[in-house]
């Protein structure tokens, strides 16, 4: 299933969005630049720090116990 682009980096809360967002800045965290800020990462997402780092720690958490 292809889930559109504007779709993900929108606003929208629906879980279809926003679980591939979550992993998205996970990723970006983890993997693509472990120095971004909170705040930087929330802007690459028209968000803000505060959802960045929700997101990170709650993919973290769901990879550690196996869940995705």
């Amino acid at each position: 299933m292809s889930i559109p682009y504007l779709k993900v980096m929108g606003r929208s809360r629906a879980q279809i969005y926003t679980l591939p967002r979550q992993v998205l800045m996970w990723e970006i965290k983890t993997y693509y630049n472990p120095d971004i800020s909170y705040p930087a990462l929330g802007r690459l997402f028209n968000h803000d720090h505060k959802t960045a780092f929700y997101a990170v720690h709650k993919i973290a958490k769901m990879m550690a116990k196996g869940e995705i």
